[in-house]
């Protein structure tokens, strides 16, 4: 997993053992008549639809009180790094590259994953 990472950095060697076990609770299991172990503990079925591969681009939304003063062209977006999931949908742990800080984002955007060898789809 960390190898996959665009920035390597070894302060996400933590954050990959999160990612894996997370991924792996959601993962049926033989033991379990295949059940997932999230499944058998809860009693319901977790959505896997927020699930996005270990060290992958993502923008976080930067406040409006920490943008520069006077400067209205400021970046409002902040690229970083998606490292681990939290029990709250829709919110991510990343890596900041620029500042080497790990931090819980609820505004995160992913841009569309490019997929080798395909063609983009033209509009007629």
């Amino acid at each position: 997993m960390l190898e996959s990472t665009s920035t390597y950095d070894k302060k996400l060697w933590a954050e990959a053992v999160l990612t894996s076990v997370y991924i792996k609770n959601r993962q049926p299991h033989l033991a379990l008549k295949d059940l997932t172990p999230y499944e058998a503990y809860y009693g319901t079925k977790r959505s896997i639809q927020h699930l996005q591969p270990f060290g992958r681009e993502c923008y976080i939304h930067v406040l409006y009180q920490k943008r520069t003063d006077g400067n209205k062209f400021s970046p409002r977006a902040q690229r970083a790094i998606s490292t681990r999931y939290t029990n709250v949908p829709h919110h991510y742990g990343v890596f900041l590259p620029d500042t080497k800080q790990t931090i819980l984002s609820a505004d995160t955007f992913f841009p569309p994953l490019k997929i080798e060898g395909a063609t983009p789809m033209i509009n007629r």
